[in-house]
């Protein structure tokens, strides 16, 4: 009868080799439980921010100071005279002026 040796280095490495491939088996598995938490922890974050965190606008205090503009300027004719003249800015006589320049882009 055919008695195959005890100490055959071709049969340690085939055995290891079989291990290896059984203990691959389980690494897959914790990859996969790795990956399907990952993926609910970034479900939990969206869900999280879309109820609670909205676009954020940032309101600044201003200033509304209502003002009439008027100017005095000289003009001159045709016969080079010297006319002065005064008036309001434009047609309503109160405008709203605003001292911040973020919330006063109308």
């Amino acid at each position: 009868m055919f008695k195959p040796p005890r100490n055959s280095l071709l049969l340690k490495s085939v055995v290891i080799g079989l291990l290896a491939i059984l203990m691959l088996i389980p690494l897959r598995m914790v990859e996969g439980s790795i990956a399907e938490r990952a993926s609910r922890r970034a479900e939990a974050i969206a869900s999280v921010q879309a109820s609670f965190a909205g676009p954020q606008t940032v309101g600044l205090p201003f200033v509304v100071w209502p003002y009439v503009e008027q100017w005095s300027e000289e003009t001159f004719d045709a016969a080079n005279r010297v006319r002065p003249s005064t008036g309001p800015s434009s047609s309503p006589s109160h405008l709203e002026r605003c001292f911040c320049s973020i919330c006063c882009a109308r």
